[in-house]
């Protein structure tokens, strides 16, 4: 097994470094955002089995509190698939300026595998996806974000964090 190696809060810096959670109920004069639903984001599909990605969340630019450029990007995409390997290795993206997205790394395709330990010791999601009945689609909602309290923000902030190789 790959060695864990501990980071420290000091070398985990995020930006913004205030974090927020969602609101599914935002006000509307809240910078809105959009959680979930199809998309047509160009580059977003798949490389291991070829469905679109999942758009967790697609933040607009716009929102100030986020500390990304307008002029240079429309929004941040979080995509995923839980439908293949890419929750058990590293997967990234890059976003480009028209919305688009380039893939820049995944794990290899998942190779039908069981581990002796069990299914899900090894792979999360699977072909069938996550749990019972997944099919990969969510409603779209439009949401806000709340800036954490203090003490969420401490707790986030707290300990140390661990990262490790996958297998």
């Amino acid at each position: 097994m790959p060695e864990i190696q501990d980071i420290s809060t000091d070398e985990l810096q995020s930006n913004p470094e205030w974090g927020f959670s969602f609101s599914f109920n935002p006000e509307s004069s809240d910078n809105l955002h959009l959680f979930c639903g199809p998309h047509k984001i160009e580059g977003a599909a798949c490389p291991n089995c070829s469905k679109p990605l999942l758009r967790l969340v697609s933040l607009t630019a716009t929102d100030l509190r986020l500390n990304v450029d307008p002029s240079k990007i429309n929004a941040v995409h979080l995509l995923y698939c839980w439908t293949c390997s890419i929750p058990n290795g590293v997967f990234s993206y890059r976003l480009r300026p028209n919305g688009s997205v380039d893939l820049l790394n995944s794990p290899a395709p998942w190779d039908g595998a069981i581990d002796p330990r069990g299914p899900f010791d090894r792979y999360i999601g699977g072909p069938g996806g996550p749990y019972d009945g997944y099919n990969g689609r969510f409603p779209p909602r439009t949401i806000g974000l709340v800036p954490l309290s203090d003490l969420e923000q401490r707790n986030q902030k707290g300990g140390t964090f661990r990262q490790h190789a996958v297998p």
